[in-house]
């Protein structure tokens, strides 16, 4: 019944916001493995796209968010929001998930070559292609790419 939910949502929320299904599929499946109710307990990240609250205040979005469509479009919203804010995000899908999971700040570390894979970030540790971690933001997409019949809108960029 969760995925059949998580489902109805993605496709409702993507169509209201105007955002790629088969993008916002590949976040929910590599943020959450499609779980409706996940959290994070470090972060607090919520939901299939494991919104933060900081994510969650910079798009307007009360905090605690309680309907997975609440939690879909505040994670919708941040990453176009993201695309908006930065101009490396706006031409480019990988940029804006390298934002969404590791944030501006570590982003920037990540971009200078200040992280190693000693980080504690398991999204960066990712990025950076170190041993055990699934690579995110090249996840996300390979998911997405994999599903064309989820394709309803164009992506921005790479």
């Amino acid at each position: 019944m969760a995925t059949r939910t998580l489902a109805i949502q993605l496709v409702t929320v993507c169509a209201e916001e105007g955002y790629p299904l088969d993008l916002a599929f590949g976040h929910a499946y590599a943020e959450s493995t499609l779980q409706l109710t996940a959290v994070n307990p470090s972060s607090k990240a919520t939901g299939p796209l494991q919104v933060t609250p900081i994510a969650a205040q910079q798009v307007g979005t009360a905090w605690p968010m309680t309907t997975p469509a609440a939690q879909i479009r505040a994670g919708l919203r941040y990453m176009k929001w993201l695309r908006s804010a930065y101009p490396e995000c706006s031409g480019s899908v990988r940029e804006t998930l390298r934002h969404y999971g590791m944030g501006r700040g570590n982003w920037q570390k990540y971009k200078r070559g200040e992280l190693t894979c000693s980080t504690s970030l398991s999204v960066t540790r990712a990025e950076l292609g170190c041993p055990g971690v699934r690579p995110y933001s090249a996840t996300v997409l390979a998911i997405a790419q994999r599903h064309p019949e989820l394709k309803t809108t164009a992506w921005w960029g790479s």
